[in-house]
């Protein structure tokens, strides 16, 4: 990563890395790209950013463009580590990737690329592409390789094949943040619960205590309350490795993470149960992305035809096989497309747009707050305020990070694109450490895909006890009533999938050009989004009934969430 360095009395095996930051400006539409714009308020040709460029020197490998700045409104930026011009997607891919390929074959356990600016600046257009460019059909024109169009996410999973090769598995996962509830892009929007882990220590939810390894040694999971001798003292060992953390110092690190104890026992979020699709080839990449950009939340206004409602986290998990031995090294890429922070007033959304608005906003404000915690160094990072900052604990805590501002240019845009650019210059001054992969060897990753086995069999005989317990919900009348009830929800998952089909045909019908076409595709998506709509109102007036739907228990929606996630666990553990 770029601007490393050890720093006094840090672990020279976990170097400390500054952010790189990189400007992307967006340029003034052309008065015939506006005429095709009609969602988009009257847009003056009056550019307010300027932009220059210095010298160039390579360092490492890397080329670092210095004394490059942008002049917003007669104020100087020259943080930034490149500013790239202009719609062309090459220059702004090399800035943008570069960094993150070369960290993963340095051997990085974790990168992250953030995309953050106002509504309409770009974000979707640099980690997606240009509109129409993740298609099928765009691929076969290329003759089968890479699109031109094509934004960071997927090359960044071309690129993440290319160093699996034939031997090492490339798994995905896609989810979206919306209205601080966190859903998964890939498996019909279900909504994701989260997990503080604290490695291999006591796990206590929902007034169940497990035992320290989750395996049978204990007797597995004990009930509310138990008060036998092996429950007392795992607690007590949890109890000593807090005070022994708290302790040490750990949390008054001036220089950004904090330290691990010796158990590994420091807090990690991160949400559990989310599909893990596998791929293989550009076909699937392209079909990954085409769905996340189909079921992603998004809506028109003033200032963007399509303006994400929802932030979306893709991460890219490499599984390789390390040395010449069985060995396994899991790494992972994760790119994250902010929402973008917008003035309610200037994009003219009302409604549930405006609470949206709010809501994207609110998590942004947070975000900020901890970037700032960071920078200062404080003791107490607002991690747990928002879904958000959550998912990006990991990040920040240990490992690369980069950021791309994306500017609109024009001065009614003057004010926002300040804003974005005081977020990057604070991103500029965070510090983070660059955490190796660990490599598994054989037999440890053997014993760890038993002892993941052994507790999915054991969760899978708890959720069928439970739910003949009575815990997996029922639905009480006659026995049309019941049959009619479960056929609507086949009916409307149907109409979901197909609606995500639809859309996903709509950006080919785009690709092939031809305004019949577009029609056509059109009414097709508009009568899918109808046909789901009035299934999803069936079924909630179904289930508004008193007393005739009783959802399952939270207990039993937890074991399913966990079930997910030892099942997502057994993939990354293992190449086979």
């Amino acid at each position: 990563m770029p601007k490393s360095g050890a720093a006094s009395g840090s672990d020279p095996q976990r170097p400390e890395t500054t952010v790189y930051v990189n400007i992307r400006v967006r340029p003034i539409p052309s008065l015939s790209q506006s005429s095709k714009l009609p969602t988009l308020v009257p847009t003056s040709s009056v550019p307010s950013i300027e932009t220059s460029t210095g010298s160039a020197i390579d360092i490492g490998g890397r080329r670092f463009n210095y004394g490059d700045c942008v002049i917003i409104g007669g104020r100087r930026f020259n943080y930034g580590d490149c500013v790239i011009t202009g719609s062309d997607q090459s220059p702004a891919m090399t800035s943008l990737l570069s960094p993150l390929v070369t960290s993963i074959r340095g051997g990085s356990s974790n990168s992250t690329l953030l995309a953050y600016g106002q509504t309409g600046s770009g974000k979707t257009h640099t980690l997606f592409g240009a509109p129409g460019s993740l298609t099928v059909t765009s691929v076969e024109r290329e003759g089968g390789g890479r699109v031109r169009g094509w934004g960071v996410i997927p090359l960044a999973m071309v690129e993440a094949l290319e160093i699996a090769g034939k031997a090492g598995k490339v798994r995905v996962s896609a989810k979206e943040v919306y209205g601080n509830k966190v859903y998964d892009l890939l498996d019909d929007l279900k909504p994701l619960s989260f997990s503080s882990a604290k490695g291999t220590g006591l796990g206590v939810g929902n007034g169940r205590v497990a035992t320290l390894d989750g395996s049978t040694s204990y007797g597995g999971t004990h009930p509310p309350g138990c008060r036998c001798g092996e429950c007392w003292k795992a607690k007590e060992k949890a109890k000593k490795e807090r005070m022994a953390l708290r302790n040490s110092g750990a949390f008054g690190q001036s220089n950004s993470i904090r330290k691990m104890s010796k158990t590994g026992n420091e807090v990690e979020f991160r949400s559990i149960g989310e599909k893990l699709l596998t791929i293989t080839s550009l076909q699937e990449v392209v079909s990954l992305c085409s769905i996340v950009e189909a079921t992603r939340s998004a809506k028109a206004h003033l200032l963007n035809d399509r303006s994400s409602r929802s932030h979306c986290v893709v991460t890219i998990n490499l599984t390789l096989q390390a040395g010449s031995g069985r060995g396994v090294r899991h790494q992972s890429l994760t790119l994250c497309d902010l929402a973008g922070s917008e003035r309610i007033k200037i994009s003219g959304s009302s409604g549930v747009a405006a609470k949206e608005a709010a809501s994207i906003n609110g998590s942004l404000t947070v975000l900020g707050r901890v970037v700032n915690a960071k920078r200062s160094g404080a003791q107490m990072v607002p991690y747990r305020d928002s879904a958000l900052t959550m998912i990006l604990k990991g990040s920040f805590e240990g490992g690369g990070v980069g950021v791309v501002i994306c500017l609109r240019d024009g001065v009614e845009h003057t004010e926002e694109s300040i804003c974005s650019a005081k977020f990057g210059e604070r991103m500029a001054g965070v510090r983070t450490r660059n955490v190796s992969a660990r490599v598994v060897n054989g037999e440890e990753g053997n014993h760890q895909a038993e002892m993941l086995r052994l507790r999915l069999k054991k969760e899978n005989v708890e959720l069928v006890a439970m739910i003949e317990n009575g815990g997996g919900g029922s639905v009480f009348g006659s026995k049309m009533e019941v049959k009619g009830y479960k056929d609507n929800l086949m009916k409307r998952e149907r109409a979901a999938k197909r609606r995500t089909a639809m859309k996903v045909a709509l950006a080919e019908a785009k690709a092939l050009g031809g305004e019949e076409v577009m029609e056509a595709a059109k009414l097709v998506v508009d009568k899918a989004n109808l046909d789901y709509e009035i299934m999803d109102g069936l079924v909630k007036r179904q289930e508004s009934i008193k007393g005739f739907v009783t959802k399952e228990s939270r207990a039993v929606e937890e074991k399913r969430a966990r079930i997910r996630d030892f099942e997502q666990q057994l993939l990354l553990v293992t190449i086979d």
